[in-house]
């Protein structure tokens, strides 16, 4: 089984190649949300790679077969220098840049790795991401003031603000009109009029885009995102 040396141990990590393709495909490094693992995603991998991607994924510190505490993800900069060890792994190869994309916690990692200099990707596509604007009129929840709760949500709204300021790095979008955990209307507010980020709202989905009816219609988009990438007429 592969593993590369991580932050805190070693990281387990896929590699699904690509069904058909003229030359180096292009790469995706794929990153998953919370309490889930790159495995949870072999479903969706292949509909990338039927459409010609090359993608690898990895699983999270303290999930699936990489090593850590079960469920603690740890440090945003640890997640982040896994993600990017992996990036440089997928670029031996050659071919075009490759195009990081994340899902709800591995959307706001692909996005703090995107910032981060020298830009490690050539796009970057975010599905589920939290960086909807604030809801200042939303009742508490229960936990909403633990004091680990509190520091990553100020830390993720510090992102958001930074990504907002930073949008070297074309940026698709991906997000359920019914997303209950991050609802659309703030986050189309907090990106509209935003230069090189397209967003695309899917209706009758929920937060889990690459696991839900929406898929296909998911894996058509970032094909799409793709290839436009590597085309000089954008």
């Amino acid at each position: 089984m592969p593993f590369f040396a991580g932050v805190e141990g070693k990281v387990f990590y896929r590699r699904w190649r690509a069904a058909e393709a003229s030359g180096a495909p292009p790469a995706v490094i794929l990153l998953h949300g919370l309490g889930q693992h790159s495995g949870d995603y072999g479903g969706f991998a292949r509909l990338l790679t039927r459409r010609g991607m090359e993608v690898w994924g990895l699983d999270h510190v303290g999930h699936g077969m990489t090593e850590g505490e079960p469920g603690r993800i740890g440090p945003m900069d640890g997640l982040v220098e896994n993600a990017r060890r992996l990036t440089a792994l997928a670029g031996q190869g050659g071919g075009p840049g490759p195009v990081l994309v994340g899902h709800s916690l591995g959307a706001v990692v692909a996005a703090e790795l995107a910032m981060r200099s020298p830009r490690p990707c050539a796009g970057l596509v975010l599905s589920g991401v939290p960086f909807a604007a604030p809801d200042r009129g939303r009742s508490p929840r229960p936990g909403d003031d633990a004091p680990e709760v509190v520091a990553r949500r100020e830390e993720i709204d510090g992102m958001r603000r930074r990504f907002l300021r930073d949008t070297g790095t074309p940026t698709l979008v991906l997000h359920g009109a019914d997303d209950r955990m991050v609802p659309a209307e703030g986050l189309v507010r907090a990106l509209r009029g935003r230069g090189g980020i397209r967003v695309v709202v899917y209706d009758g989905a929920g937060h889990d885009l690459p696991h839900e009816h929406v898929r296909v219609e998911v894996a058509d988009a970032i094909a799409g995102f793709t290839a436009g990438l590597s085309d000089p007429r954008g």
